[in-house]
């Protein structure tokens, strides 16, 4: 708990100080400037202490209210799950060529992005630099939030392209993190994805054909470290289709 705390709270601070320097610090700022805006650090120390606790205890019981593995998979960390991958498409020629405070606003709204649009029960992972992980103890909620999310960039003239993955199955949590075939799987699904596009596993059309959603076969796709898996286009169903 004392690592998962650290490296959550290094966040939190470094956000923090990113916000006094955006807010309050220009590149003609002394030191005395720098030692006056640190004075300003304990006041959102203390405001942050009361904001974590309220935060944390949100998140706590929204994730307990939606549990709905049995007391043995609880135990185990293992049970039946599906990921989310949604990555930037073009990122690395982006991050070559574009500026930083363009690199910098294209990932701060992949964040938004990903905040605003989520749905309980699916909760965001970690953020990637370029990329998005999301895990949810049922598909549907998860695919909504994929399309959603590559609908979102596409309307946003100003953003780059968005492509996404799922796969399901038995996957091992632990300390907030993820890890075992589901993981591996849609990672890999998602660097074969379409620019745009969500592409998704077998399983995961077979238990969403039903809910407002069209399928179309994307054939088998060789994934590095896996093999060959059968792959999934999909959007949301049209009155017409």
């Amino acid at each position: 708990m004392a690592r998962v705390l650290g490296q959550s709270l290094s966040r939190v601070a470094d956000a923090s100080r990113f916000l006094i320097g955006q807010s309050f610090l220009g590149p003609e700022s002394t030191e005395y400037d720098v030692a006056q805006q640190a004075q300003m650090a304990r006041p959102l120390a203390d405001l942050m202490e009361s904001t974590l606790a309220y935060v944390y205890g949100l998140q706590l019981v929204d994730q307990l209210r939606h549990e709905v593995a049995d007391r043995a998979d609880i135990a185990a960390g293992q049970r039946e799950v599906t990921i989310c991958f949604a990555d930037i498409v073009g990122w690395t020629e982006l991050s070559e060529e574009a500026e930083e405070e363009r690199i910098g606003s294209v990932a701060d709204r992949l964040n938004t992005m990903a905040t605003d649009l989520l749905r309980p029960p699916a909760r965001v992972v970690k953020m990637i630099g370029d990329a998005a992980m999301f895990v949810s103890p049922e598909p549907e909620p998860l695919l909504g939030l994929a399309l959603d999310l590559v609908d979102a960039a596409e309307d946003d003239e100003e953003f780059p392209q968005l492509r996404a993955g799922l796969a399901s199955g038995l996957a091992v949590g632990r300390w907030g993190d993820w890890y075992g075939r589901p993981v591996n799987l849609a990672s890999r699904v998602c660097s074969r994805a379409r620019p745009g596009s969500v592409l998704v596993t077998e399983p995961i059309a077979d238990a969403c054909g039903g809910d407002g959603y069209r399928f179309s076969a994307a054939g088998q796709k060789r994934l590095k470290g896996i093999g060959a898996v059968p792959l999934w286009r999909v959007r949301e169903a049209r009155p017409d289709d």
